[in-house]
Parts: C-alpha cells; structure tokens; sequence
C-alpha cells in the first residue's frame, strides 16, 4: 500500500494535458470544463484528460482529524498508471473502466479524441457517496440529469 500524502503532495499532473472538448459524465454535459468534482479543500479526486486512449486520474482519503475530514491521501491512478494493487484499470482507444474490490467505479466509453462519455460512477469505494449511470448522477439526495456547464472550473463542489 502507499504511504499517506498530504493534499498538497498528491500528484496534479492532470493539469499539464489538454481537457476535452466535451465530456459527458452520467448524462450531464461538460463543455472544457476543469474539473469534474472538486473538495472545498481542493481535493480533485477524479480527473480525466485527452489522450490517444484517456488519461485517468483517481485519489483516495486514507486518515480524517477528529471533525471527519480528510487528513492524509493516496494516489490510486496517475496518468492511468495504477499505483494501488487494489486497483484494475483497463484502457483502450474507446474509453477505460477502473474497479475497486469488485465494484466498478468509473466506466466510460464513445472516445473519439475530443469527446469522452462517462457511463457509469459509484465513488464509494474511496468514500464518496457519488454514484450515476447513464440516467444521471446522484450526489447526496439531489440527481443531476442531462444538464451542463461550460468553460466551468469544476461542475459539482463536494
């Protein structure tokens, strides 16, 4: 297992390569839009890139303080390079599919280059209750169904 990193020390590589044009997560739109989720702390915990195949990012929470908050992370995937062996992530031209101890976290598929389509979330296993399909994306109690944003830093704060 890796060792526990602060917030700042996770790796931000993501930010060096090119957003997609358009990236549709759980029917939702994102028009050149940064981030797909984005902490108050600044914990970006999915990232996802152009590339000939995508390039994944995925981050987990490892230790809380006493108020329940993150403290210490890990990098799962960087550059759609696993780092955990808990991890399985596989990659084609078409899209990618990361699953954590039997679930599959994200799947996503319809890749031509500029556009990617994200069909299928559930972020519980690294402590998120997020969780969408191709019918919309549930976060807390409220369901984002075929809505968007464009040129946004982050579509939802979490």
């Amino acid at each position: 297992m890796n060792a526990g990193k602060e917030l700042e020390e996770l790796d931000q590589s993501y930010e060096a390569y090119e957003l997609y044009d358009s990236l549709t997560v759980c029917s939702n739109q994102l028009i050149e839009t940064t981030h797909i989720l984005k902490a108050s702390s600044n914990w970006v915990p999915l990232s996802i890139r152009k590339g000939e195949t995508p390039r994944v990012w995925l981050s987990a929470p490892i230790a809380w303080d006493s108020a329940n908050n993150p403290t210490q992370y890990i990098d799962l995937i960087v550059n759609s390079d696993v780092k955990h062996n808990a991890v399985q992530f596989m990659s084609s031209t078409h899209g990618f599919k990361i699953i954590i101890d039997n679930t599959v976290v994200v799947e996503a598929g319809n890749h031509d280059g500029g556009c990617l389509e994200v069909i299928k979330i559930d972020l519980r296993p690294i402590g998120l209750t997020i969780l969408g399909d191709i019918l919309g994306l549930k976060v807390g109690g409220i369901t984002m169904s075929r809505s968007g944003v464009k040129k946004a830093e982050t579509f939802i704060g979490i």
